[in-house]
């Protein structure tokens, strides 16, 4: 008899087991429960009938685990390395990092953009994170990335690098009309629900080269056909994107 508890380290398991309450009565089995599970957790019917996680964009999977709840900050990163075929060494006492570390790995063995695909959250009712990085603090970040997919490239990019000026990646830039600092970086995935174009996320040139994310709680959907765009030549571009986390205060109500 095989035991499995209803979250997102078992649900897509290539086994068939019988799931149990917390008081050990039975639910049923997991196939008998597909549609109930895949509800609860938003893993796709197919990854539960055993097509590979694999499969599912780096959004999506990380997605899978954005409500997860662990007792150590550490173990929301630890966990999920199954889940994308990649091995950190445990460091408990490093928080965040963990998670840093985890789509650092990532990157090594994947060029999906959905991985920027994220959204930054209200630290409380009074502070939001003002510059970040490319690379989320949290699966919670994920929370709304369940549909975005990868597109595919039509041209040939730089690999992803870790370097002392920050990550390095290669983006089209689409600049601000009035603040020249002020970009959208045009990442090669699209929000499957709104068949749009490609998304995008709010840059501010820091140097010649370097950059920060920021207003990272939002992700555009860029129009090629926007009159905006009319005149402007768009190429892409290496960056060096610092994992920058500052908090702004909001002003009193």
């Amino acid at each position: 008899m095989v035991y499995e508890r209803l979250d997102t380290s078992g649900a897509y398991c290539a086994l068939k087991p019988n799931l149990y309450s917390r008081d050990w009565k039975s639910f049923g089995t997991k196939a008998e429960l597909k549609a109930e599970i895949s509800n609860i957790t938003g893993i796709d019917v197919s990854i539960l009938d055993g097509q590979s996680p694999q499969s599912a964009s780096v959004a999506a999977r990380m997605f899978w685990a954005s409500k997860r709840v662990t007792t150590r900050v550490e173990d929301t990163a630890y966990c999920l390395m199954g889940l994308f075929d990649v091995n950190l060494p445990l460091l408990y006492g490093e928080g965040e990092k963990a998670f840093i570390r985890l789509q650092e790995e990532i990157m090594k063995v994947s060029d999906d953009h959905s991985l920027f695909a994220w959204k930054g959250k209200i630290i409380d009712n009074r502070r939001k994170y003002l510059y970040t990085g490319l690379l989320a603090n949290s699966p919670n970040c994920f929370v709304d990335s369940g549909n975005i997919a990868p597109t595919r490239k039509d041209h040939n990019s730089i690999p992803f690098a870790t370097t002392n000026l920050g990550l390095r990646i290669e983006l089209v830039l689409v600049p601000h009309k009035l603040q020249r600092e002020l970009s959208i970086a045009v990442l090669d995935c699209i929000d499957s629900r709104d068949h749009g174009g490609p998304l995008g996320i709010q840059m501010q040139r820091l140097d010649v080269a370097q950059f920060t994310r920021i207003s990272s709680d939002t992700l555009s959907t860029v129009s090629w056909e926007n009159s905006l765009l009319e005149g402007v030549t768009l190429y892409s571009q290496v960056l060096y994107v610092r994992q920058l986390w500052k908090a702004e205060i909001f002003p009193p109500a």
